[in-house]
């Protein structure tokens, strides 16, 4: 099942891992509330490993958490099998403690999150002085820091080697250690990451959280199968430890494909502007643009009775290495400002909600009014659902409004479109190449190449250049989002969908930003052509089954009545097949839209950025559920 978010977890954000939590700046009065938070580090040991350390006595099992100050490898090890499910897991427990700061009421100023050497950052440092003690080639006084400035997005090599003591020497010595056992291909991924949140309500700083990542994983695969671990600790040993154990998931018996020399290069497609994250900016104006939301949805009608705003960024910095002599990097800038406002009328309440970003920085909120607009289009949608029916039930005409419904072809399709799902033939198209499964009216691209969208990058978390792929042309199905493994299998062109969550996931397809391709009906046109039906708006989230089947669940929608909107409609469900929609798409809007640059899909347990979007679309009949 993949699950959808429209509200989603803040950019960064890994269900299960212990992020820190430090240096709040200080707004007003401050409460400090001391977490004790308690993750899991699944370990994943298949049959692979029963006899492990018989098969190398070198091998150590390393708690994913120490006693002592130096942080030890974090690794997670699991075999992949395209005819097997997935080896049960062992859970070993990791304990950290974090510290969230909530403000009272109050303006304030801080230095940029980028800026601040928080504790997370100190530890780094005795680390780097540790590793620059037990070698004599140490990078300059520079290493070990913890502190990212604008330079170092433009060469993040350097980034990782006089920081954190990472050599391209260390990085090609770990590859050739992962395919000590055998394996066809190896692959470093190494990982920097920021992320910080500000929320207001009542027209008060309520809470900040910062938090700092940072780790690599090494995967090795032999055939079908895949080989993965981790560490949060980029020394020389862990990395080796980390590799022996891929290495010996996938053991073979013998020596692996030889190690290609590494060769650099930088991303060629450019499509954001790291330097100018919000991460470099200090905390002020990102509070201020926060009360600007919050101000202008509380301000729009007395019957608003609460207005909650987030600001989420973040700052991923990837360096990619494998052993066909590939090394790439990435620095990717995310935000986004979210408010949801409550309206409240005789006892009735009901919640809208509005939000945009991307890969942008903060010039993108600079903009005249942007702020403003967001929190006001949040506070009209709660005020329109306090006058809103019950909706109807049964089958009939459902118009997509553009944009946002672009979750209804991410949901419907997307998914049963990446590779893995139909290598495993656990897609309904995994047979279905070449063949007509939808309406002619019916085209569908995934792009990972469009500049600033929340979903876009410049390379794949696997180092693959991502390209425009074409999924469905007039309603022929003609290719699938790859990943190194799935397009090796299938004997296709990987074709940069190989995403991951963090440097703790092993790579899997994913989609990007995905869309239905625009027609050439007038959307009102659309809407004339119907006598009595449903006008979809905006959604609460979504889910899909592997079979095809799907539910959906409407904020917002309109009653079709004599080819007009009339009145609105809350709490909605639509039900079907995907194959059922994708047959009675009859009309397709000029009005292409992307939606909201905020949602973050889920599958197998990671969650990436993703964005989708569709033109005015009429379905010629869907099941409509009552409220839920």
């Amino acid at each position: 099942m993949h699950i959808h978010r429209l509200s989603p977890e803040p950019p960064g954000a890994s269900p299960g891992r212990l992020h820190h939590s430090s240096c709040r700046p200080v707004l007003g009065k401050i409460d400090v509330d001391l977490e004790l938070r308690i993750g899991l580090a699944w370990i994943f040991l298949p049959a692979a490993l029963t006899n492990l350390q018989k098969a190398d006595p070198e091998f150590k099992v390393q708690s994913p958490c120490r006693t002592n100050p130096t942080p030890g490898p974090w690794a997670e090890a699991r075999e992949q099998n395209a005819d097997t499910e997935p080896a049960i897991p062992s859970p070993g427990l990791c304990i950290g403690l974090g510290i969230r700061m909530f403000a009272g009421a109050g303006r304030g100023c801080g230095p940029s999150l980028a800026e601040r050497e928080c504790p997370t950052s100190r530890r780094q440092n005795r680390l780097g002085e540790n590793w620059g003690e037990q070698r004599d080639d140490s990078p300059p006084s520079r290493r070990g820091t913890g502190v990212i400035g604008r330079e170092d997005v433009f060469d993040p090599p350097s980034f990782f080697a006089q920081r954190y003591g990472l050599e391209i020497s260390s990085m090609a010595k770990t590859l050739e250690r992962a395919l000590a056992r055998g394996g066809d291909f190896a692959e470093l991924f190494v990982e920097y990451s920021l992320h910080s949140a500000v929320t207001v309500e009542e027209g008060a700083v309520r809470d900040t959280e910062e938090s700092v990542g940072l780790g690599a994983g090494v995967r090795v695969i032999r055939g079908e199968r895949t080989g993965y671990a981790y560490t949060n600790d980029l020394r020389f040993p862990s990395l080796q430890d980390a590799a022996r154990t891929a290495s010996t998931i996938v053991a073979a018996g013998n020596h692996g494909t030889g190690l290609a020399d590494l060769r650099l290069s930088a991303p060629r497609l450019r499509l954001y502007e790291p330097e100018s994250s919000s991460v470099f900016a200090g905390l002020e104006e990102k509070v201020q643009l926060c009360l600007r939301a919050h101000d202008a949805a509380a301000g729009l009608d007395s019957r608003i009775r609460n207005v909650r705003v987030s600001f989420s960024e973040g700052l991923r910095v990837v360096l990619i290495a494998n052993s066909e002599g590939r090394m790439v990097f990435d620095a990717r800038p995310l935000v986004r400002l979210d408010v949801s406002a409550v309206a409240e009328k005789n006892g009735s309440r009901n919640a809208g909600y509005h939000g945009d970003g991307g890969r942008v920085g903060l010039e993108f909120f600079r903009e005249a009014q942007r702020p403003e607009e967001i929190g006001r289009r949040a506070a009209e949608e709660a005020l329109i659902l306090l006058g809103a029916a019950d909706p109807p039930a049964g089958e009939m005409p459902v118009v997509l409004a553009p944009g946002e419904s672009g979750t209804m072809i991410h949901e419907a399709v997307g998914h049963l479109l990446e590779a893995d799902a139909n290598r495993k033939k656990q897609s309904i198209f995994w047979d279905k190449m070449g063949q007509v499964v939808a309406s002619e009216l019916v085209t569908i691209f995934d792009d990972p190449t469009l500049p600033r969208l929340r979903g876009s990058y410049q390379v794949d978390d696997e180092g693959t250049e991502p390209v425009k792929t074409l999924l469905i042309e007039r309603g022929r199905l003609c290719g699938y989002l790859t990943d190194l493994l799935s397009a090796r299998v299938l004997r296709m062109e990987a074709n940069g969908h190989g995403r991951r969550q963090s440097y703790a996931h092993v790579p899997i397809p994913r989609m990007s930003n995905t869309y239905l391709a625009a027609g050439e009906h007038d959307p009102q046109e659309i809407i004339a052509s119907v006598r009595k039906g449903l006008y979809a708006v905006s959604y609460q989230g979504g889910q899909v089954e592997d079979t095809g089947k799907f539910t959906f669940s409407l904020r917002l929608a309109y009653l079709i009545e004599d080819g007009k909107l009339t009145r609105p409609v809350r709490q909605a469900t639509l039900i079907g097949s995907n194959m059922d929609i994708l047959r009675n798409i009859e009309m397709v809007g000029n009005d292409l839209r992307f939606g909201r640059q905020t949602g973050t899909c889920g599958k197998e347990g990671q969650s990436v950025p993703v964005s989708d979007g569709t033109p005015t679309v009429k379905i010629r009949r869907m099941t409509v559920g009552g409220r839920v």
